[in-house]
Protein backbone atom coordinates (compact mmCIF):
# COMPACT_ATOMS: atom_id res chain seq x y z
CA UNK A 1 0.00 0.00 0.00
CA UNK A 2 3.38 2.13 0.68
CA UNK A 3 4.44 1.83 -2.57
CA UNK A 4 1.39 2.23 -4.00
CA UNK A 5 1.03 6.01 -1.89
CA UNK A 6 4.44 6.76 -2.66
CA UNK A 7 3.68 5.98 -6.83
CA UNK A 8 0.77 8.39 -6.67
CA UNK A 9 2.45 11.46 -5.01
CA UNK A 10 5.19 10.95 -7.73
CA UNK A 11 2.59 10.91 -10.84
CA UNK A 12 0.88 13.61 -8.51
CA UNK A 13 4.50 15.87 -8.55
CA UNK A 14 4.73 14.85 -12.01
CA UNK A 15 1.59 16.00 -13.58
CA UNK A 16 1.64 19.39 -10.99
CA UNK A 17 5.04 20.20 -12.50
CA UNK A 18 3.73 19.65 -16.49
CA UNK A 19 1.04 21.93 -15.79
CA UNK A 20 2.60 24.48 -14.19
CA UNK A 21 5.08 24.62 -17.58
CA UNK A 22 2.68 24.50 -20.10
CA UNK A 23 0.90 27.44 -18.11
CA UNK A 24 3.87 29.93 -16.53
CA UNK A 25 4.44 33.19 -18.45
CA UNK A 26 6.87 32.64 -20.87
CA UNK A 27 9.59 35.62 -21.40
CA UNK A 28 8.64 37.45 -24.78
CA UNK A 29 11.54 38.58 -26.98
CA UNK A 30 11.28 42.04 -28.66
CA UNK A 31 11.76 43.06 -31.55
CA UNK A 32 12.21 46.70 -33.21
CA UNK A 33 8.64 46.20 -34.71
CA UNK A 34 7.16 45.82 -31.04
CA UNK A 35 8.48 49.57 -30.07
CA UNK A 36 6.46 51.81 -32.87
CA UNK A 37 3.39 53.26 -31.41
CA UNK A 38 -0.08 53.01 -33.32
CA UNK A 39 -0.34 56.12 -35.36
CA UNK A 40 -3.13 58.63 -34.25
CA UNK A 41 -6.50 58.85 -35.73
CA UNK A 42 -6.65 61.01 -38.86
CA UNK A 43 -1.92 60.49 -39.39
CA UNK A 44 -2.19 59.73 -43.10
CA UNK A 45 1.42 61.08 -44.20
CA UNK A 46 3.70 59.22 -42.82
CA UNK A 47 7.20 57.11 -43.74
CA UNK A 48 7.98 53.64 -41.96
CA UNK A 49 11.43 52.24 -43.17
CA UNK A 50 12.74 49.13 -41.89
CA UNK A 51 16.41 47.73 -42.62
CA UNK A 52 17.01 44.21 -41.62
CA UNK A 53 20.90 44.86 -40.80
CA UNK A 54 21.95 48.45 -41.31
CA UNK A 55 25.93 47.58 -40.20
CA UNK A 56 25.53 45.93 -43.85
CA UNK A 57 25.56 48.88 -45.50
CA UNK A 58 28.72 50.09 -44.36
CA UNK A 59 30.67 49.75 -47.75
CA UNK A 60 27.84 51.57 -50.08
CA UNK A 61 27.21 54.18 -47.06
CA UNK A 62 30.82 54.70 -47.35
CA UNK A 63 31.19 54.63 -51.15
CA UNK A 64 28.50 57.46 -51.61
CA UNK A 65 29.87 59.91 -48.45
CA UNK A 66 33.52 59.37 -50.36
CA UNK A 67 31.68 60.22 -54.36
CA UNK A 68 29.86 63.40 -53.12
CA UNK A 69 32.59 65.00 -51.20
CA UNK A 70 34.95 64.45 -53.84
CA UNK A 71 32.78 66.26 -56.45
CA UNK A 72 31.77 68.62 -53.93
CA UNK A 73 35.32 69.47 -53.03
CA UNK A 74 36.45 70.68 -56.36
CA UNK A 75 33.56 73.69 -55.95
CA UNK A 76 35.11 76.96 -53.90
CA UNK A 77 32.96 77.81 -51.76
CA UNK A 78 32.25 78.32 -47.98
CA UNK A 79 29.04 76.50 -48.57
CA UNK A 80 30.33 73.70 -50.16
CA UNK A 81 33.49 73.45 -47.48
CA UNK A 82 31.38 73.21 -45.01
CA UNK A 83 28.84 70.40 -46.67
CA UNK A 84 32.77 68.02 -47.29
CA UNK A 85 33.57 68.85 -44.09
CA UNK A 86 30.08 67.34 -42.79
CA UNK A 87 30.24 64.69 -45.20
CA UNK A 88 33.77 63.31 -44.34
CA UNK A 89 32.46 63.51 -40.76
CA UNK A 90 29.54 61.75 -41.60
CA UNK A 91 31.69 58.69 -43.79
CA UNK A 92 34.11 58.55 -40.50
CA UNK A 93 31.21 57.54 -38.46
CA UNK A 94 29.45 55.04 -40.83
CA UNK A 95 32.94 53.68 -41.36
CA UNK A 96 33.40 52.77 -37.20
CA UNK A 97 29.90 52.51 -35.96
CA UNK A 98 27.34 51.48 -38.24
CA UNK A 99 28.90 47.79 -37.99
CA UNK A 100 27.31 48.15 -34.18
CA UNK A 101 24.00 48.56 -35.68
CA UNK A 102 21.49 45.70 -36.72
CA UNK A 103 18.00 45.69 -37.32
CA UNK A 104 16.26 48.99 -37.55
CA UNK A 105 13.11 50.79 -38.10
CA UNK A 106 12.20 54.67 -38.41
CA UNK A 107 8.89 55.96 -38.59
CA UNK A 108 8.16 59.59 -39.74
CA UNK A 109 4.61 61.17 -39.20
CA UNK A 110 3.42 64.89 -40.71
CA UNK A 111 -0.14 65.50 -39.11
CA UNK A 112 -1.57 69.30 -39.93
CA UNK A 113 -1.62 71.54 -37.03
CA UNK A 114 -2.14 75.06 -36.98
CA UNK A 115 0.72 77.00 -39.81
CA UNK A 116 3.14 74.09 -38.94
CA UNK A 117 2.71 70.61 -39.02
CA UNK A 118 2.88 68.30 -36.24
CA UNK A 119 6.23 66.02 -36.91
CA UNK A 120 6.31 63.11 -34.63
CA UNK A 121 9.13 60.60 -34.75
CA UNK A 122 10.00 57.23 -33.66
CA UNK A 123 13.37 54.96 -34.49
CA UNK A 124 14.40 51.98 -32.87
CA UNK A 125 18.08 49.63 -33.43
CA UNK A 126 18.90 47.00 -32.21
CA UNK A 127 22.81 47.30 -30.55
CA UNK A 128 25.21 44.40 -31.63
CA UNK A 129 27.65 45.66 -28.78
CA UNK A 130 28.27 44.17 -25.65
CA UNK A 131 29.41 47.23 -23.85
CA UNK A 132 26.61 49.67 -25.98
CA UNK A 133 26.71 52.66 -24.03
CA UNK A 134 30.35 53.09 -24.46
CA UNK A 135 30.42 52.95 -28.33
CA UNK A 136 26.97 55.38 -27.97
CA UNK A 137 28.92 58.19 -25.76
CA UNK A 138 31.88 57.97 -28.07
CA UNK A 139 29.59 58.72 -30.90
CA UNK A 140 28.04 61.74 -29.17
CA UNK A 141 30.96 62.99 -28.01
CA UNK A 142 31.82 63.31 -31.67
CA UNK A 143 28.93 64.32 -32.63
CA UNK A 144 29.24 67.01 -29.87
CA UNK A 145 32.71 68.44 -30.74
CA UNK A 146 32.15 68.39 -34.88
CA UNK A 147 29.18 69.36 -35.39
CA UNK A 148 27.99 72.89 -34.86
CA UNK A 149 24.34 73.09 -35.59
CA UNK A 150 23.30 69.80 -33.08
CA UNK A 151 23.93 70.48 -29.43
CA UNK A 152 23.85 67.09 -27.45
CA UNK A 153 22.73 67.24 -24.09
CA UNK A 154 22.43 64.29 -21.22
CA UNK A 155 19.51 63.71 -20.44
CA UNK A 156 18.02 61.73 -17.55
CA UNK A 157 14.33 60.49 -17.06
CA UNK A 158 12.24 58.42 -15.07
CA UNK A 159 11.31 56.04 -18.16
CA UNK A 160 11.19 52.18 -16.41
CA UNK A 161 14.17 49.98 -14.80
CA UNK A 162 14.95 48.69 -18.18
CA UNK A 163 15.55 51.91 -19.95
CA UNK A 164 18.41 53.69 -19.59
CA UNK A 165 18.10 57.47 -20.91
CA UNK A 166 21.24 58.69 -22.27
CA UNK A 167 21.26 62.38 -24.49
CA UNK A 168 18.78 64.81 -26.16
CA UNK A 169 20.29 66.13 -28.97
CA UNK A 170 18.54 69.37 -30.48
CA UNK A 171 19.05 70.71 -33.66
CA UNK A 172 19.29 74.87 -33.49
CA UNK A 173 18.35 75.11 -37.35
CA UNK A 174 14.84 73.18 -36.90
CA UNK A 175 14.23 73.38 -33.39
CA UNK A 176 13.46 69.90 -33.35
CA UNK A 177 14.55 68.10 -30.51
CA UNK A 178 15.44 63.75 -30.06
CA UNK A 179 14.99 61.78 -26.80
CA UNK A 180 17.59 59.05 -27.35
CA UNK A 181 17.92 56.08 -24.34
CA UNK A 182 18.75 52.12 -24.79
CA UNK A 183 16.31 49.74 -23.23
CA UNK A 184 16.95 45.95 -22.24
CA UNK A 185 19.68 43.84 -21.61
CA UNK A 186 19.95 40.81 -24.72
CA UNK A 187 19.22 42.22 -26.64
CA UNK A 188 19.65 45.69 -26.25
CA UNK A 189 17.65 48.08 -28.57
CA UNK A 190 18.49 51.89 -29.13
CA UNK A 191 15.34 54.02 -29.16
CA UNK A 192 14.83 57.75 -30.57
CA UNK A 193 12.04 60.08 -30.34
CA UNK A 194 10.93 63.65 -31.25
CA UNK A 195 10.79 64.71 -26.95
CA UNK A 196 10.26 62.09 -24.04
CA UNK A 197 6.50 61.21 -24.30
CA UNK A 198 7.44 59.65 -27.65
CA UNK A 199 9.95 57.59 -25.57
CA UNK A 200 7.14 56.77 -23.41
CA UNK A 201 4.96 55.37 -26.35
CA UNK A 202 7.50 53.45 -27.50
CA UNK A 203 8.47 51.47 -23.96
CA UNK A 204 4.50 51.33 -23.98
CA UNK A 205 3.57 49.54 -27.03
CA UNK A 206 6.59 47.00 -26.35
CA UNK A 207 4.77 46.38 -23.39
CA UNK A 208 0.88 45.68 -24.76
CA UNK A 209 1.29 44.51 -28.80
CA UNK A 210 -2.03 46.00 -28.73
CA UNK A 211 -0.51 49.43 -28.68
CA UNK A 212 1.79 49.04 -31.50
CA UNK A 213 1.50 50.36 -35.19
CA UNK A 214 0.04 48.12 -37.76
CA UNK A 215 0.01 48.47 -41.41
CA UNK A 216 -1.85 46.28 -43.89
CA UNK A 217 1.99 45.87 -46.33
CA UNK A 218 1.79 44.32 -49.33
CA UNK A 219 5.77 43.93 -49.58
CA UNK A 220 6.19 41.98 -46.46
CA UNK A 221 10.24 42.32 -47.43
CA UNK A 222 12.13 43.28 -44.24
CA UNK A 223 13.86 45.81 -46.47
CA UNK A 224 11.27 48.39 -47.31
CA UNK A 225 10.22 52.12 -46.77
CA UNK A 226 6.03 52.09 -46.71
CA UNK A 227 4.95 55.90 -47.51
CA UNK A 228 1.49 57.64 -47.37
CA UNK A 229 0.08 60.91 -48.07
CA UNK A 230 -2.85 62.21 -47.27
CA UNK A 231 -4.10 63.19 -50.82
CA UNK A 232 -6.19 66.67 -49.36
CA UNK A 233 -2.13 68.59 -48.90
CA UNK A 234 -2.09 68.43 -52.95
CA UNK A 235 -5.84 67.75 -54.08
CA UNK A 236 -6.83 71.48 -54.24
CA UNK A 237 -4.00 72.35 -56.50
CA UNK A 238 -4.23 69.56 -59.04
CA UNK A 239 -7.73 70.05 -59.11
CA UNK A 240 -7.36 73.61 -60.42
CA UNK A 241 -4.83 72.05 -62.89
CA UNK A 242 -7.82 69.43 -64.12
CA UNK A 243 -6.59 66.84 -62.42
CA UNK A 244 -9.58 64.40 -61.53
CA UNK A 245 -9.31 62.36 -57.93
CA UNK A 246 -11.46 58.72 -58.00
CA UNK A 247 -10.57 58.04 -54.19
CA UNK A 248 -10.14 59.72 -51.21
CA UNK A 249 -7.71 57.02 -49.77
CA UNK A 250 -3.88 58.51 -49.18
CA UNK A 251 -1.51 57.76 -51.51
CA UNK A 252 0.19 54.70 -50.69
CA UNK A 253 3.69 53.71 -51.93
CA UNK A 254 5.96 50.92 -51.08
CA UNK A 255 9.25 49.99 -52.26
CA UNK A 256 11.29 46.84 -51.04
CA UNK A 257 15.01 46.36 -51.66
CA UNK A 258 16.99 42.51 -51.61
CA UNK A 259 20.28 41.71 -52.44
CA UNK A 260 20.68 38.24 -54.37
CA UNK A 261 23.48 36.42 -55.73
CA UNK A 262 22.95 38.15 -59.40
CA UNK A 263 22.32 42.31 -57.56
CA UNK A 264 19.47 43.86 -56.04
CA UNK A 265 16.00 43.62 -56.88
CA UNK A 266 13.55 46.26 -56.35
CA UNK A 267 9.97 46.18 -56.21
CA UNK A 268 7.48 48.51 -55.92
CA UNK A 269 3.46 48.82 -55.09
CA UNK A 270 1.24 51.98 -55.08
CA UNK A 271 -1.91 52.59 -55.41
CA UNK A 272 -1.64 55.99 -57.50
CA UNK A 273 -3.97 54.07 -60.21
CA UNK A 274 -7.18 53.61 -58.03
CA UNK A 275 -7.24 57.22 -57.03
CA UNK A 276 -6.24 58.83 -60.37
CA UNK A 277 -7.65 56.74 -62.58
CA UNK A 278 -11.53 55.32 -62.56
CA UNK A 279 -12.44 51.90 -62.49
CA UNK A 280 -13.72 51.81 -66.12
CA UNK A 281 -10.20 53.46 -67.43
CA UNK A 282 -8.34 51.18 -65.18
CA UNK A 283 -10.28 47.85 -66.85
CA UNK A 284 -9.92 48.98 -70.34
CA UNK A 285 -5.78 49.66 -70.03
CA UNK A 286 -5.04 46.60 -71.17
CA UNK A 287 -0.99 45.49 -70.97
CA UNK A 288 1.54 44.86 -73.77
CA UNK A 289 1.48 42.38 -75.84
CA UNK A 290 5.72 41.93 -75.20
CA UNK A 291 8.19 44.12 -77.10
CA UNK A 292 7.88 44.79 -80.41
CA UNK A 293 11.14 44.20 -83.26
CA UNK A 294 13.16 47.55 -83.23
CA UNK A 295 14.93 47.84 -86.24
CA UNK A 296 18.79 48.57 -86.64
CA UNK A 297 21.07 45.77 -86.77
CA UNK A 298 23.45 44.70 -84.24
CA UNK A 299 22.99 44.68 -80.74
CA UNK A 300 20.55 46.73 -78.38
CA UNK A 301 22.40 49.10 -75.96
CA UNK A 302 19.21 50.00 -74.12
CA UNK A 303 15.14 50.83 -74.49
CA UNK A 304 12.07 52.56 -73.09
CA UNK A 305 9.29 50.74 -73.79
CA UNK A 306 5.21 51.85 -72.99
CA UNK A 307 1.75 53.22 -73.62
CA UNK A 308 1.47 56.81 -74.43
CA UNK A 309 -2.64 56.62 -74.57
CA UNK A 310 -4.44 58.74 -72.35
CA UNK A 311 -3.57 62.13 -73.82
CA UNK A 312 -6.38 64.76 -73.71
CA UNK A 313 -6.91 66.93 -76.57
CA UNK A 314 -9.89 69.18 -75.16
CA UNK A 315 -7.36 69.56 -71.77
CA UNK A 316 -4.25 70.55 -74.29
CA UNK A 317 -6.77 72.83 -75.96
CA UNK A 318 -7.46 74.15 -72.67
CA UNK A 319 -4.12 74.81 -71.80
CA UNK A 320 -3.17 76.30 -75.18
CA UNK A 321 -5.94 78.83 -74.58
CA UNK A 322 -4.24 79.93 -71.57
CA UNK A 323 -2.52 83.92 -72.45
CA UNK A 324 0.62 82.35 -70.77
CA UNK A 325 0.79 80.05 -74.23
CA UNK A 326 -0.34 82.44 -76.72
CA UNK A 327 3.53 81.52 -78.80
CA UNK A 328 2.36 77.78 -78.56
CA UNK A 329 -1.24 78.06 -79.99
CA UNK A 330 0.53 80.54 -82.94
CA UNK A 331 2.68 77.39 -83.49
CA UNK A 332 0.24 75.01 -83.34
CA UNK A 333 -2.22 77.34 -85.88
CA UNK A 334 0.37 77.90 -88.37
CA UNK A 335 1.68 74.34 -88.32
CA UNK A 336 -2.49 73.19 -88.86
CA UNK A 337 -2.79 75.72 -92.07
CA UNK A 338 0.85 74.93 -93.58
CA UNK A 339 0.95 71.39 -93.29
CA UNK A 340 -2.55 70.19 -92.01
CA UNK A 341 -1.37 68.91 -88.99
CA UNK A 342 -4.41 68.94 -86.58
CA UNK A 343 -4.14 68.86 -83.01
CA UNK A 344 -6.38 65.95 -83.02
CA UNK A 345 -3.57 64.42 -85.43
CA UNK A 346 -0.82 64.69 -82.67
CA UNK A 347 -3.25 62.96 -79.80
CA UNK A 348 -3.58 60.11 -82.30
CA UNK A 349 0.32 59.76 -83.07
CA UNK A 350 0.86 59.43 -78.89
CA UNK A 351 -2.51 56.87 -79.25
CA UNK A 352 -0.69 53.57 -78.80
CA UNK A 353 2.97 52.94 -77.83
CA UNK A 354 6.22 54.52 -77.81
CA UNK A 355 9.72 53.21 -77.87
CA UNK A 356 13.12 55.07 -77.33
CA UNK A 357 16.13 52.80 -78.91
CA UNK A 358 19.45 52.97 -78.46
CA UNK A 359 21.23 50.66 -80.63
CA UNK A 360 21.66 49.94 -84.46
CA UNK A 361 24.50 51.41 -86.27
CA UNK A 362 24.22 55.14 -87.89
CA UNK A 363 27.61 57.46 -89.18
CA UNK A 364 29.15 60.08 -88.29
CA UNK A 365 32.76 62.15 -89.22
CA UNK A 366 34.06 59.52 -86.44
CA UNK A 367 32.85 56.56 -88.08
CA UNK A 368 30.05 54.02 -86.83
CA UNK A 369 28.17 55.23 -83.92
CA UNK A 370 25.30 53.82 -82.01
CA UNK A 371 21.87 54.69 -83.27
CA UNK A 372 19.30 56.69 -81.15
CA UNK A 373 15.72 56.76 -82.26
CA UNK A 374 12.18 57.24 -81.01
CA UNK A 375 9.55 54.52 -82.77
CA UNK A 376 5.30 55.54 -82.79
CA UNK A 377 3.00 52.90 -83.01
CA UNK A 378 0.00 54.56 -82.46
CA UNK A 379 -3.58 52.85 -83.02
CA UNK A 380 -5.13 54.95 -85.63
CA UNK A 381 -5.15 53.87 -89.46
CA UNK A 382 -3.08 56.02 -91.36
CA UNK A 383 -1.90 58.51 -88.86
CA UNK A 384 2.24 57.95 -89.45
CA UNK A 385 1.39 57.94 -93.27
CA UNK A 386 0.20 61.65 -92.53
CA UNK A 387 3.12 62.57 -90.85
CA UNK A 388 5.54 61.20 -93.40
CA UNK A 389 3.68 63.10 -96.21
CA UNK A 390 4.61 66.47 -95.20
CA UNK A 391 8.23 65.72 -94.81
CA UNK A 392 9.07 66.98 -98.56
CA UNK A 393 7.09 70.37 -97.72
CA UNK A 394 9.69 70.87 -94.65
CA UNK A 395 12.21 72.65 -97.01
CA UNK A 396 14.86 71.40 -94.60
CA UNK A 397 17.84 72.67 -95.59
CA UNK A 398 19.57 69.29 -95.74
CA UNK A 399 19.43 67.08 -98.78
CA UNK A 400 16.57 64.84 -97.88
CA UNK A 401 16.76 61.25 -99.85
CA UNK A 402 13.94 59.22 -100.21
CA UNK A 403 15.35 55.61 -99.96
CA UNK A 404 13.29 52.15 -100.96
CA UNK A 405 13.62 49.82 -98.30
CA UNK A 406 12.07 46.14 -98.08
CA UNK A 407 8.97 46.35 -95.53
CA UNK A 408 8.80 50.04 -95.36
CA UNK A 409 5.94 51.85 -97.08
CA UNK A 410 8.30 55.54 -97.27
CA UNK A 411 11.73 56.14 -96.18
CA UNK A 412 13.83 59.19 -96.01
CA UNK A 413 17.76 59.50 -95.20
CA UNK A 414 19.34 62.73 -94.40
CA UNK A 415 23.22 62.98 -93.93
CA UNK A 416 24.10 65.78 -91.33
CA UNK A 417 27.23 65.32 -89.05
CA UNK A 418 25.17 62.25 -87.94
CA UNK A 419 22.46 60.15 -90.35
CA UNK A 420 19.34 60.62 -89.55
CA UNK A 421 16.32 58.54 -90.98
CA UNK A 422 12.61 58.77 -91.19
CA UNK A 423 10.48 56.17 -91.82
CA UNK A 424 6.76 54.82 -91.79
CA UNK A 425 4.56 52.17 -92.24
CA UNK A 426 1.11 50.60 -91.19
CA UNK A 427 1.07 52.03 -87.66
CA UNK A 428 4.26 52.63 -86.95
CA UNK A 429 6.51 55.87 -87.08
CA UNK A 430 10.27 56.06 -86.50
CA UNK A 431 13.06 59.47 -86.61
CA UNK A 432 16.38 59.09 -85.24
CA UNK A 433 19.55 58.65 -85.73
CA UNK A 434 20.41 55.62 -87.69
CA UNK A 435 21.41 54.30 -91.18
CA UNK A 436 18.45 53.14 -93.08
CA UNK A 437 20.11 50.66 -94.68
CA UNK A 438 19.53 48.44 -91.39
CA UNK A 439 15.75 49.08 -91.30
CA UNK A 440 14.67 45.86 -92.07
CA UNK A 441 17.51 43.93 -89.86
CA UNK A 442 15.97 43.38 -86.28
CA UNK A 443 17.98 44.48 -83.58
CA UNK A 444 19.17 41.41 -80.79
CA UNK A 445 18.18 42.16 -77.51
CA UNK A 446 21.33 40.19 -75.78
CA UNK A 447 20.45 37.76 -72.73
CA UNK A 448 21.04 39.59 -69.70
CA UNK A 449 18.24 41.95 -70.97
CA UNK A 450 15.76 39.17 -72.68
CA UNK A 451 14.83 37.08 -69.76
CA UNK A 452 13.09 40.19 -67.74
CA UNK A 453 11.41 41.39 -70.87
CA UNK A 454 9.49 38.52 -72.03
CA UNK A 455 5.49 38.39 -71.90
CA UNK A 456 2.73 41.04 -71.18
CA UNK A 457 4.01 44.08 -68.42
CA UNK A 458 2.54 47.61 -68.19
CA UNK A 459 5.72 49.47 -69.45
CA UNK A 460 9.99 48.16 -70.07
CA UNK A 461 12.86 50.02 -69.22
CA UNK A 462 16.34 48.01 -69.98
CA UNK A 463 19.94 49.17 -70.45
CA UNK A 464 22.86 47.54 -70.73
CA UNK A 465 25.50 49.22 -68.73
CA UNK A 466 28.47 46.91 -70.08
CA UNK A 467 27.50 47.55 -73.58
CA UNK A 468 27.04 51.27 -73.23
CA UNK A 469 30.94 51.62 -71.57
CA UNK A 470 31.86 49.69 -74.67
CA UNK A 471 30.62 52.32 -77.25
CA UNK A 472 32.19 54.83 -74.95
CA UNK A 473 35.50 53.41 -75.08
CA UNK A 474 34.94 52.82 -78.37
CA UNK A 475 34.21 56.48 -79.01
CA UNK A 476 36.55 58.44 -76.93
CA UNK A 477 39.92 56.16 -78.73
CA UNK A 478 38.21 58.26 -82.17
CA UNK A 479 37.65 61.61 -80.36
CA UNK A 480 41.10 62.00 -78.06
CA UNK A 481 43.05 62.86 -81.22
CA UNK A 482 40.86 65.70 -81.70
CA UNK A 483 39.70 66.96 -78.45
CA UNK A 484 43.64 67.08 -77.45
CA UNK A 485 42.92 66.79 -73.68
CA UNK A 486 41.52 64.36 -71.18
CA UNK A 487 38.42 65.09 -70.99
CA UNK A 488 36.51 62.22 -72.38
CA UNK A 489 39.22 60.05 -70.81
CA UNK A 490 37.96 62.03 -67.36
CA UNK A 491 34.47 61.55 -67.77
CA UNK A 492 34.13 57.57 -68.55
CA UNK A 493 36.37 57.30 -65.36
CA UNK A 494 33.29 59.26 -63.49
CA UNK A 495 31.27 56.73 -65.69
CA UNK A 496 33.19 53.49 -63.68
CA UNK A 497 33.18 55.42 -60.61
CA UNK A 498 29.57 55.19 -60.40
CA UNK A 499 28.51 52.82 -62.83
CA UNK A 500 31.20 50.07 -63.13
CA UNK A 501 30.29 47.33 -61.12
CA UNK A 502 26.95 47.33 -62.65
CA UNK A 503 26.08 45.05 -65.67
CA UNK A 504 22.79 46.44 -66.29
CA UNK A 505 19.29 47.96 -65.33
CA UNK A 506 15.80 46.19 -65.86
CA UNK A 507 12.51 48.21 -64.68
CA UNK A 508 9.06 46.32 -65.52
CA UNK A 509 5.77 47.07 -65.08
CA UNK A 510 3.95 44.14 -64.05
CA UNK A 511 0.28 45.83 -63.48
CA UNK A 512 -1.19 49.15 -63.09
CA UNK A 513 -0.01 48.54 -59.41
CA UNK A 514 3.06 46.67 -59.09
CA UNK A 515 6.52 46.57 -60.76
CA UNK A 516 9.46 45.66 -60.30
CA UNK A 517 14.36 47.60 -60.57
CA UNK A 518 16.03 44.52 -61.23
CA UNK A 519 20.18 45.97 -61.04
CA UNK A 520 22.54 43.01 -62.59
CA UNK A 521 26.23 43.19 -60.97
CA UNK A 522 29.05 43.01 -62.95
CA UNK A 523 30.35 39.95 -61.44
CA UNK A 524 33.92 39.62 -62.56
CA UNK A 525 33.93 43.65 -61.00
CA UNK A 526 33.08 42.46 -57.92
Amino acid sequence: MKKILTLLAVLALLCTGAFYMLFKPVPVTLVTEDFIPSRVEGDNTFLLLKIADSGAFTGPLVHVTDYFAEKMSKTANTTSSETVRDLRFLRDCIKEYSPAFGESRVFFSARPGGQMPEISLYGVCAIREKEPESILNSLFDQISSKTDDLSVIPYSADLGEDVLPLYQIFDTTTGMTLSIALFGTDPVFLLFSSGTEGLRDMIAAAADPSGKLEIQEKLTEMNSIYLSLDTSMFKVLLESEGVHFFSEKPVILEVSFQKDNEGWMIRSHSNVAEIFMSEEQRESYQPLKGIPEFPGGGQVIGFIHGRTSGLDASRIENMLNDPKASEARLGMEYFEKLYGITLEDIVDLFGGTLSLVLGGRSFSPLGEIPGFYVMFQPEKEGIAEKFMSIVPLLNLPLPVNQIEIPEWERVYGIDSVMRFTLASRNKQLLAGVLDPQQLSVVLEIPENLSRFVKGDSYGILALSVGRLEEELVELSKRMGPIMQNDTIDNDIKKFREVLGHVDSFIARGESLYDSFLKILINQERE
